[in-house]
């Protein structure tokens, strides 16, 4: 037992989302609040980033109602039993795992995630690295996209002028 007070006091109820790789605006999920009140504005901030074009906007129907779960019983716990140190070992367990499934759920959908890969350039051999967030990485899919159906739009108009 004394193990997991040790864990729970290491990480201070803290799990943030880092920025990696780029100085980003970090939407850091950490409890750290001190009361209901506080922690009721940090779980605003995370629902503010689902919104569309919200930096989590991209998150499905059931990852989103699991957030939503999640921070409301986070909230639940807090204003019946205060926040911070005033919650037991067993309550701080609860809201560390809480907390930590919401950061794994945003990770995984921050539209402000940066991704690196190695790409070959056309015409040549040498790879280079490439790092866009996922919003600059859909954002160049979609411009493909168009251009591609721009392209067979006309060779279409082409083949039907023949």
């Amino acid at each position: 037992m004394l193990r997991l007070s040790m864990l729970v006091a290491a990480f201070g109820l803290g799990l943030g989302l880092g920025a990696e790789a780029r100085e980003l605006e970090p939407l850091d999920f950490t409890v750290t609040a001190a009361t209901p009140a506080e922690f009721r504005a940090q779980a605003d901030r995370v629902r503010t980033s689902l919104l569309d074009g919200g930096r989590h906007a991209a998150l499905s129907a059931e990852e989103r109602g699991r957030v939503e779960a999640l921070l409301d019983s986070l909230q639940t716990l807090f204003d019946a039993r205060g926040a911070g140190s005033a919650l037991s070992e067993t309550d701080r367990l609860q809201a560390l795992n809480a907390q930590g499934e919401v950061n794994s759920i945003l990770a995984r959908n921050d539209a402000e995630r940066v991704i690196c890969e190695f790409v070959t350039q056309t015409g040549s051999h040498r790879r280079s690295k490439l790092c866009l967030t996922v919003r600059e990485r859909e954002a160049r899919r979609a411009a493909h996209q168009d251009a591609l159906r721009e392209t067979e739009r006309e060779r279409g108009a082409r083949g039907n002028a023949t």
